[in-house]
């Protein structure tokens, strides 16, 4: 690696554009049916979770750069169990009190389907055999299942690349694998028919998201690189307004063809400089909100937010009549409980997993952690 990684206190803004993400998706829930003049989606429900995908692969791709500069090796058995302890506890939670809620009430749980849950395996399951058998509303489970599959190999591999390549040459391997997967979904629609569903859901066709954030992680990262450093507010302003531009474009345009293929490279693109400006210049008005103690709080507790949101909005939405009512206790009632499973559950594991494993997370990862 040919650039030196400089490890920070706290990665400005994460925090804040996290939780904007669980609130598109929470708000693309409440109102799934809400429609533009012209029949436009109000709102961008799967662009909150492409940019769950995106700080995901930027702040894991920042994790592994500063621990290779700091001893300059990776220890994937480290990264693993930071991952199980961060990642499958609230979720085989959740999962274990919808199915006792469903055995109580006398419904069927197919095993099949929880077991796709369980191992991470519920986008393809999805896919091919519908939602209808997974318990109510655990459908979101499948954007976990393509993050699991993406920590599966990624840090081996880059074990690997980081030994031979500098930062550089890896952001050159990542923009042709992003390019490869826009060919891949070319191919599978243009070519084979296939349908939404698919490219929606499946690792193969979604991967390029979270490859998008580490390529941001690994070329111009605000954090770690000097070249970033360098760069002024206002030679920062064109790539700013070229990526909201992006963003626009890419909810605008309403051809299928578009939309199931070049829409999610478009977007990862956009993201790119969006997460560098909110990073870098986070004391700017335009961004310092990100940073409030309200907005930074949601991010923290946005796991479990996004793992039970859906849950709870339907359990309101079934005994209070009034939308708007229900959608607020909804709202309300998410927050508590995921606070609930932070401070009960998540925190203290954390605690554990340093005591027991001596893998405490970089200090300029420790508040925000990748869902």
């Amino acid at each position: 690696m040919d650039q030196k990684a400089r490890p920070g206190s706290y990665i400005a803004s994460l925090d804040g554009i996290r939780a904007i993400a669980v609130l598109i998706v929470f708000v693309f829930h409440s109102a799934p049916h809400f429609r533009l003049p012209g029949g436009m989606g109000a709102i961008p429900g799967g662009f909150g979770v492409t940019i769950f995908f995106f700080l995901s692969g930027y702040l894991i791709t920042t994790l592994l750069r500063q621990e290779f500069d700091a001893s300059g090796k990776l220890s994937i058995r480290n990264f693993y169990i930071r991952r199980a302890y961060r990642i499958l506890p609230p979720l085989y939670i959740f999962l274990f009190v919808l199915f006792a809620i469903q055995v109580f009430r006398g419904l069927p749980v197919d095993p099949t389907a929880l077991a796709s849950q369980i191992f991470q395996w519920s986008n393809y399951y999805v896919i091919f055999n519908g939602d209808s058998k997974l318990m109510p509303a655990t459908v979101v489970t499948w954007s976990l299942a393509v993050e699991e599959h993406f920590y599966l190999v990624y840090p081996v591999l880059m074990a690997v690349l980081m030994r031979r390549f500098s930062a550089r040459q890896i952001a050159a391997l990542l923009v042709a694998f992003c390019v490869a997967i826009l060919v891949w979904r070319c191919v599978l629609v243009m070519g084979m028919g296939i349908g939404v569903r698919y490219t929606y859901m499946a690792t193969d066709t979604r991967l390029d998201a979270i490859a998008f954030g580490a390529l941001a992680g690994f070329y111009m990262n605000p954090v770690l690189d000097e070249s970033a450093r360098r760069m002024t507010e206002r030679q920062s302003v064109p790539w700013f307004v070229l990526g909201l531009l992006l963003v626009l474009a890419s909810f605008g345009v309403r051809n299928e063809t578009f939309r199931e293929t070049f829409r999610y490279s478009v977007q990862g693109l956009a993201l790119w400089p969006l997460f560098f400006c909110a990073i870098k210049f986070a004391h700017l008005g335009l961004f310092s909100w990100l940073n409030t103690r309200l907005m930074r709080w949601l991010g923290t507790i946005s796991y479990t937010f996004y793992l039970i949101h859906w849950s709870v909005l339907s359990f309101f939405g079934s005994v209070i009549q009034t939308r708007w009512v229900a959608i607020a206790c909804g709202l309300v009632g998410t927050a508590a409980l995921a606070q609930l499973m932070y401070v009960s559950v998540e925190r203290p594991l954390a605690t554990m997993r340093k005591r027991r494993h001596g893998t405490p997370p970089s200090p300029s990862i420790a508040v925000s952690q990748p869902v």
